[in-house]
């Protein structure tokens, strides 16, 4: 089971659960609506609350910022803060909505409260959790291992598989910038869209209105293998 099929079964399991609480005067549950560029999380501040999204994508940074370093992106059927409910401690990253989100905003004391009585959902965010963190050593590994071209195909792919959406024969990524891949792998923006034009002259990337779509995933590994490893020409003195 893959790390974000682990955190959509414990999302589920969990608002199944709040579900199931006796409810006083004010409902468990909150509905949040976010624009597209709007915070849901800052990075340092006390972590009151758990936030399951519904629709749409968010960007995770490490920093204060819009402009600190892009660690993750998740979407509909994955919590945000999950950790803080095991130490206690403040939000780790920033949360950033890349489009329109719906999110559900519970309580941390509430589901620390259902982890504490529910052994078998505590065992599924330690596993969701572990998945998450072996997702982050191997990029990692990408960002000490592979050159840029390389980096920007694996990001590529593992965004496609983790939250593409399917438009025909092509997987559509969420809507995010050069900006934000830059982020993502240390580089420009200038740097990013070189490499990215490369890609979609190739034919393993298209662009589907505002987003990218991944239309051949053999030859965007092969294209980037080619990129990276092909001989570079010599400059010639006119």
């Amino acid at each position: 089971m893959s790390a974000r099929e682990r955190a959509r079964l414990f999302q589920t399991a969990l608002l199944d659960a709040v579900a199931c609480c006796p409810t006083n005067d004010e409902p468990p549950v909150v509905v949040r609506h976010y624009l597209r560029g709007e915070q849901l999380m800052l990075q340092g501040k006390p972590a009151t609350s758990i936030v399951a999204l519904r629709i749409g994508f968010v960007k995770l940074l490490r920093g204060r910022s819009g402009g600190g370093t892009l660690v993750g992106i998740r979407g509909p059927g994955e919590c945000l803060g999950e950790a803080s409910v095991l130490d206690g401690r403040p939000y780790v990253v920033t949360v950033i909505a890349l489009e329109p989100v719906q999110a559900f905003e519970l309580p941390r004391q509430l589901v620390a409260d259902i982890l504490r009585g529910q052994p078998e959902l505590m065992q599924l965010l330690l596993r969701t959790l572990a998945s998450l963190q072996r997702e982050g050593w191997r990029f990692a590994a990408d960002l000490a291992c592979l050159d840029l071209c390389e980096r920007l195909a694996s990001q590529l792919l593992t965004i496609a598989e983790a939250h593409g959406t399917p438009e025909g024969k092509a997987i559509a990524l969420p809507r995010f910038t050069q900006e934000d891949l830059g982020a993502m792998m240390g580089a420009s923006r200038e740097t990013v869209s070189k490499h990215m034009q490369r890609l979609l002259a190739s034919g393993a990337l298209e662009r589907h209105g505002r987003r990218i779509a991944v239309v051949d995933v053999e030859r965007l590994r092969r294209a980037c293998r080619k990129e990276s490893r092909a001989p570079r020409a010599r400059s010639r003195i006119a």
